[in-house]
């Protein structure tokens, strides 16, 4: 289903059906003639993913999850502190960059200098889940690819790859249609949060939504791996629709229907729910439901419990940044 966004925010494209966590979930004709070896040994032969997980599993997944986001948000609030130091000092003390040679390098930068910072950073995590992309296509890094870049509850480490296994697309149609629907979100998502505050949303939904997919996975003793950056991505769309409900969305194919956004947000909401109570198994459902619930709560909630309480943090920071002690001066 492509979908377009219209009224509040820039029109974007939206591919529910492509974006998708679960291996189980491609479709797609054209494959790699080693990947279903792979995945059948990686379903039958290795112990650590059979094994059904149990509820004891999910202990360290749900503190590396409140841990992780909690370090998140305390690098974020840190990033943009420093960030405003440097504005600050180089406003002071402006630097002076050298021409670009060559009319493709003068563009390129160009290009560059007029995205703003959050689309920067979406740039950047575009390119990471490029990269991880094409580690796929090498045949001898496949152990370690399913090992670090893949999540599962019966991991020996599952850790690790619920943030990993983020980053993590292995078919090409997955890749683009994921990456076209953050491209398109990150310039709200960027104006509703800024440009750090941005980063650190996407990065804890994508743990949030990793360790959904792994309560699902315990409750149904099933323990397939998954992969894919839908579940952060459902999060930013749940935490737009929810701030812009009556913008207008439309079928790229109808372009003349259209829809407001929180009709959408709860077809996706109940399409994800029937999949995760009838057992569907073409998509992560958990992992999808997980991430737009952690947007909406986000929108209403987190921001004042999480964001808007840092400043103490900073503070802390300041003092040691600076030397500065606790009731006295700056040396």
């Amino acid at each position: 289903m492509f979908l377009v966004m219209r009224g509040a925010f820039p029109s974007c494209f939206l591919r529910l059906r492509a974006s998708t966590r679960s291996f189980q979930c491609r479709g797609f004709k054209q494959r790699e003639a080693f990947v279903p070896k792979l995945e059948q040994r990686f379903r039958r032969d290795d112990p650590r993913v059979n094994k059904p997980p149990s509820v004891r599993s999910l202990a360290r997944p749900l503190l590396f999850t409140v841990g992780g986001s909690a370090v998140i948000f305390g690098g974020a609030a840190i990033w943009q502190y420093e960030r405003i130091r440097a504005r600050i000092s180089s406003t002071l003390l402006p630097s002076w960059q050298p021409e670009k040679r060559g009319e493709l390098r003068r563009q390129i930068f160009h290009w560059w200098n007029s995205l703003s910072d959050g689309k920067k950073i979406t740039a950047g995590i575009v390119a990471v889940n490029f990269m991880v992309f094409l580690l796929w296509r090498v045949p001898s890094l496949q152990g370690t690819m399913l090992a670090l870049f893949t999540s599962s509850p019966a991991k020996t480490s599952p850790c690790m790859p619920m943030l990993l296994s983020v980053f993590s697309h292995r078919a090409g149609a997955h890749l683009a249609f994921n990456m076209l629907a953050l491209w398109s979100f990150s310039g709200t998502g960027e104006r509703l949060l800024g440009s750090e505050h941005f980063l650190a949303f996407l990065l804890s939904a994508g743990l949030v939504s990793s360790m959904a997919s792994y309560a699902a996975k315990v409750a149904k003793a099933t323990a397939g791996p998954s992969l894919g950056a839908s579940g952060a991505i459902m999060a930013l769309v749940g935490l737009v629709c929810w701030q812009y409900p009556d913008s207008r969305l439309a079928l790229i194919f109808l372009p003349t229907f259209s829809f407001p956004a929180s009709y959408a947000l709860a077809g996706v909401m109940a399409f994800d729910t029937a999949g995760l109570l009838l057992g569907w198994r073409t998509f992560d459902h958990a992992a999808h439901l997980g991430g737009v619930l952690w947007g909406i709560w986000y929108a209403n909630w987190g921001y004042s419990l999480i964001w808007k309480n840092r400043e103490a943090f900073v503070t802390r920071w300041h003092q040691l940044r600076t030397g500065q002690r606790k009731g006295g001066r700056e040396p």
